[in-house]
């Protein structure tokens, strides 16, 4: 699902529908932003229009976190591998400014998916020039997978 910064969500039936488990993915992936001390919410979004599920900025540090909540999209779809490469050629730029440390994750309730979700997400932070260590996985309680990485800042 494509949202611009301007576009409002709206929940009803049909596509481009937020579903529960979606908006359960976001709740956690907000809770967590919160947790590690990213208070600000970045809700215009991207220069580019696009805007993730979860975008909050910690002020003093400069940390950033990014998420997106995937329900019904597949790791090995184009459409979603090329909206989180943008995502994540945001998301290096923001560590080349030399803006501090990042939190680049996605969850999602497909368990079975973990695995491909690892391969797509570290594929495509190397793509997009994002240093990481090792793309981490972790289950939730409720059955959402969550698979992040952090990274600091990187030379351009």
């Amino acid at each position: 699902m494509v949202r611009s910064a301007g576009e409002a969500l709206v929940v009803s039936s049909g596509p481009g529908v937020m579903s529960r488990r979606h908006k359960e993915g976001t709740a956690l992936l907000d809770t967590l932003a919160t947790l590690v001390g990213c208070l600000a919410s970045l809700n215009a979004g991207l220069p580019d229009g696009l805007r993730p599920d979860v975008m909050r900025l910690d002020l003093s540090s400069g940390r950033l976190f990014v998420g997106d909540a995937k329900h019904s999209e597949s790791p090995s779809s184009i459409h979603t591998q090329g909206r989180i490469l943008n995502y994540l050629r945001w998301f290096a730029a923001h560590l080349r400014c030399g803006r501090g440390e990042g939190v680049f994750a996605v969850c999602f309730s497909k368990i079975s998916d973990t695995h491909l979700w690892v391969e797509a997400l570290d594929m495509l932070a190397a793509e997009a020039g994002v240093p990481h260590a090792f793309v981490r996985h972790e289950q939730f309680p409720g059955g959402m997978t969550l698979v992040w990485f952090l990274s600091r800042c990187c030379v351009p």
